[in-house]
This record gives structure tokens, sequence and C-alpha cells, in this order.
């Protein structure tokens, strides 16, 4: 558990390290919209849904570690299963902590999406 604990905040920390040095460049911005931020608009959504998609990968990353390693490996954790097995599966085991329901969801999406055959 300590491991899985000190990756996610090693994880975190990179994230963090990544996005502050993202912006390098020595070049002016020139002509940019007055509510822009290094060029993006509050309007432009390109980087929202990664940002989510990560915000949501460390999120459940964090219930696993939490929730499922008190009294799983990870070899057992994270071992690519069939994809409509998760389901079962997760929430079997869920009964035996306090996950609430949208927990319990965004556990299974992850790890459908990232172990599943």
């Amino acid at each position: 558990m300590k491991r899985m604990l000190v990756l996610l905040l090693v994880l975190t920390m990179v994230m963090i390290f990544v996005s502050c040095a993202n912006d390098t460049s020595d070049e002016p911005a020139g002509d940019l919209p007055a509510d822009s931020v290094n060029g993006v608009t509050e309007d432009d959504s390109n980087g929202e849904d990664v940002d989510e998609e990560a915000e949501k990968e460390l999120d459940a990353a964090a219930l696993i570690a939490m929730s499922c390693t008190g009294c799983h490996g990870d070899a057992q954790i994270y071992t690519n299963r069939d994809n409509d097995k998760w389901p079962e599966l997760v929430r079997g085991m869920a009964a035996n902590t306090s996950l609430d329901q949208e927990e319990i969801e965004t556990i299974i999406l992850y790890l459908q999406e990232n172990y599943s055959n």
C-alpha cells in the first residue's frame, strides 16, 4: 500500500512539473485576445479533455490504492481481464469497502480502458 501511495505521489509531482515546464518559449505571444492565457481562450476546450482524462486516471489509481491494495497486490489487481468481467469483479469487491457508486464506476472504467483483453 505504501508503494502505491508513493507511486501516486510521484506521478502527481511529475504531472505538476511537466505542466509547469510546458511553456518554455521565449517568443512574445503577439496579438492574443485579452481573455487568453498562453494562447488559449476560456472558450477553447482543446486541453480540457486531456486534463480531465488524466485527472480521472489519477482518481481511479488513488481509489484503487486506498481501497484495493490492503487485500490485493498489484499483480492481482492490474491483471488483464475480459472487459465484461471487470464490473462484476469490482462491484463484488466494493461491497467490502466504503466506496460510493460513482467511485466504483470510476474504477471499473479505468480498469476496462487500461487492463482489458
